[in-house]
């Protein structure tokens, strides 16, 4: 229907796909995203008020031409880590399960992301999600990591500062992903929004 895009403007993907209650005039906040984006704000110095969170959901994230890119080690979307909806809906031998999938997905996708960073050079990543801790560390190809006095997991490498988080749903304040924003702005690596 879209063609084989490798990225998508997240807003115009969502509303081609009739999900559009996340960008109209009231967009309802995304759970993961809402974090996101409290980290992007605060690492530009801007507040986190609701408004603006709403707004950066609806005109900024995920855009084409915004100053963040949103990607996913494991591309099928699952409602959490214990179901898995592919068995039944495919004959494709690596959706059997998840551990197949994970197996056979991981290998191309941690070469693509490396490829990819060293080709774009972002200022700042940010992974998240604890439990794939070796995959980060094969995609940044970083080793040593230190741990901010907030308890922040972090690592610098060429012209990027890479940061391993808690899941955004997990039960964690606001003020975490704050924290990760004044890490960003602290190390110099505010995520200045494109054209300005």
């Amino acid at each position: 229907m879209r063609g084989r895009k490798e990225l998508e403007d997240i807003a115009e993907y969502h509303r081609a796909i009739g999900v559009d209650n996340r960008f109209d005039d009231n967009p309802k906040l995304q759970p993961t995203w809402n974090k996101l984006i409290r980290i992007v704000l605060t690492a530009n110095g801007q507040s986190c008020d609701t408004e603006r969170i709403c707004d950066y959901q609806k005109r900024t994230l995920g855009a084409i031409d915004g100053d963040t890119c949103l990607l996913e080690l494991l591309p099928l979307p699952s409602p959490n880590t214990n179901a898995w909806l592919y068995r039944d809906n495919s004959s494709l031998p690596y959706l059997t399960d998840r551990d197949t999938y994970r197996s056979y997905t991981t290998c191309f996708r941690v070469a693509h992301l490396q490829e990819r960073l060293s080709r774009f050079q972002p200022t700042a990543v940010v992974f998240y999600g604890l439990r794939y801790q070796v995959y980060w560390e094969r995609i940044s190809g970083v080793q040593a990591w230190l741990k901010s006095s907030e308890g922040i997991v972090h690592a610098s490498k060429n012209q990027t500062l890479f940061i391993m988080a808690k899941h955004p749903v997990a039960r964690i304040n606001n003020e975490y992903f704050h924290q990760i924003g004044r890490l960003v702005s602290a190390k110099g690596f505010g995520i200045a929004p494109k054209g300005g």
